[in-house]
């Protein structure tokens, strides 16, 4: 999404997905979660790059994605697909809480010639917990945010979006 120069005002326009984060959780706690999305997308890389190279590193390699990729991903999809205001934090947790899932489950099983053939990994249900637990603490994280910012209780409505 880029920005759009607004002729009538003189001012660069935000993205609509952007105007609806600042109004529930405030400009400066998503300019600090962008920031801190980056560091978690570089940590996911790394785990990544790390795995891929079959380093042994432990925790970081062996439940370092699932911690950290369902934060990158979480603030991802709260920037993109439920950035709207019709999503609320349980639907955007539960969504993805599901996805986990099927990820974790699909490693299960040999499903090599399908399309489903990038999820080759082993099975480990404390990875269901890790991912549970992480997606508790964005789920959290968030809602603590919009009551910081007032934006609770049935005020989650498109009047707030500047």
């Amino acid at each position: 999404m880029s920005c759009i120069k607004d002729d009538r005002q003189g001012e660069i326009k935000l993205p609509l997905a952007t105007r609806h984060l600042n109004a529930m959780l405030g400009k400066d706690a998503v300019r600090v979660l962008d920031w801190l999305s980056l560091v978690v997308w570089g940590l996911v890389a790394l785990v990544g790059i790390m795995q891929a190279k079959q380093y042994k590193g432990g925790w970081l390699t062996s439940c370092g994605g699932d911690v950290f990729g369902p934060i990158a991903f979480w603030w991802g999809l709260r920037r993109t697909v439920f950035a709207s205001l019709r999503y609320g934090t349980e639907i955007a947790a539960l969504t993805q809480l599901i996805g986990c899932f099927v990820w974790e489950i699909c490693q299960r099983f040999d499903l090599s010639g399908t399309v489903l053939f990038f999820t080759k990994g082993v099975f480990d249900p404390l990875d269901l917990v890790a991912y549970s637990l992480t997606l508790c603490g964005c789920y959290i994280l968030e809602k603590a945010l919009k009551y910081r910012h007032g934006c609770h209780a049935g005020k989650e409505s498109r009047s707030n979006v500047a």
